[in-house]
């Protein structure tokens, strides 16, 4: 699903009203964590459809409708998105 045009301005105006009055070195902090997230998730990103949608042939049969109509609105499934998360995300925090 794209992202609405509207949301990253209404984000961006929420940080800089949140971190306002913070220090230099915190503007520093948020900038250093946003672009290691980015960084992260671009190389999840990659590793997962190099590894994962290209190699397992359970999610390999799925993807090929991707490559088949890269236009089409076809994407991962909700479910194998959903259990991804919880797997390498919440349970580590939990």
């Amino acid at each position: 699903m794209p992202t609405s045009p509207s949301i990253p301005p209404v984000v961006l105006t929420l940080l800089v009203l949140a971190l306002w009055h913070a220090p230099f070195q915190v503007w520093i902090e948020w900038l250093v964590a946003c672009l290691a997230g980015i960084a992260t998730w671009t190389l999840l990103e990659y590793v997962i459809h190099r590894w994962v949608l290209h190699r397992i042939q359970f999610f390999a049969t799925m993807h090929d409708l991707h490559h088949q109509g890269p236009e089409g609105f076809v994407g991962t499934p909700t479910w194998l998105s959903l259990a991804a998360i919880c797997v390498g995300a919440l349970f580590p925090l939990w």
